[in-house]
């Protein structure tokens, strides 16, 4: 299987299924991590850039002991917004990688970002399979699980 997890936030989909992906890449399933937001503003103290340079060498710790691939978008924390721009470019993302299991945020989380991110998980969902839309990459011929 292909198992694509989208968290708003490097850190979001380790505490939430890091352990299941472990176990996913151990038996042979292959398994993304996408971060919707770059962390650049995840810190009390250290500055953005700081902060975000941190979050991108331990999202490549991550990666390499769990043996997944790990993307992080160019978002500021606290900016994501669900608007058609981002639900094109992750429908783009989604279709390229073409996960048979998509898991994510529920859209009525505490954090602002997450619940954008899971909006944008569902508003994408269906138009995954409609080939007009975002016509330069290829519809899916199915529809992921996507648990909400």
């Amino acid at each position: 299987m292909r198992i694509l997890m989208i968290g708003a936030h490097q850190d979001d989909n380790e505490f939430r299924v890091g352990g299941m992906a472990r176990k996913w890449v151990a038996a042979g399933h292959e398994v993304r991590f996408l971060s919707m937001c770059n962390g650049c503003g995840g810190h009390h103290i250290m500055g953005p850039r700081e902060i975000s340079a941190r979050r991108a060498k331990e999202s490549a710790a991550v990666a390499e002991y769990l043996g997944v691939t790990y993307d992080t978008w160019d978002i500021d924390d606290c900016t994501l917004m669900a608007d058609l721009p981002t639900r094109e470019r992750l429908i783009r993302y989604i279709r390229e990688f073409s996960p048979d299991l998509i898991i994510s945020h529920r859209t009525n989380d505490y954090h602002a970002d997450h619940r954008a991110t899971g909006q944008l998980v569902q508003d994408a969902s269906y138009i995954l399979t409609v080939p007009h839309t975002c016509p330069d990459v290829p519809a899916m011929r199915f529809m992921p699980v996507i648990p909400i």
